[in-house]
């Protein structure tokens, strides 16, 4: 197996009985957090793959559930999380809806300037037309 990281190869590896029961004990622990196992794989270094049946082997020993999050699931967010996720949102809610109005306030006076530099400009043309002498120019 050729290590990315490093460049270099390195042939098949053996695990410890040791070293996979650490690997499980962190395995259980950070899923209980709600980490990936891709995520724990590349923190021991190693596969996701080889935690994957190793985890369900020994739960299957164990006779304990299945752990509580599994892949492509979520562990439900505790009251503080949820609040904090909410204030977040709240947050971005607000800003956005400041940011419309406040486009919309601008697009307003933007328009009002316009018509105004067009009056303005009609105003110069009429009275340019006006002061001329037996002449009509058109803009």
């Amino acid at each position: 197996m050729i290590n990315k990281r490093r460049g270099e190869v390195r042939g098949r590896r053996a695990f410890t009985p040791e070293f996979k029961a650490k690997a499980l004990r962190v395995v259980r622990e950070q899923r209980e957090l709600g980490a990936t196992l891709s995520a724990i794989g590349r923190e021991l270094d190693m596969p996701a793959n080889l935690l994957r049946p190793w985890a369900r082997r020994a739960n299957e020993r164990d006779g304990s559930a299945a752990p509580a999050v599994q892949s492509g699931q979520q562990r439900a967010p505790t009251a503080e999380e949820e609040v904090r996720r909410l204030q977040r949102e709240n947050l971005t809610l607000r800003q956005e809806r400041d940011f419309l109005t406040m486009r919309r306030r601008t697009s307003r006076a933007i328009r009002q300037a316009i018509r105004n530099r067009s009056a303005q400009a009609s105003e110069y043309r009429l009275n340019s037309v006006s002061s001329k002498s037996g002449h009509v120019h058109y803009a």
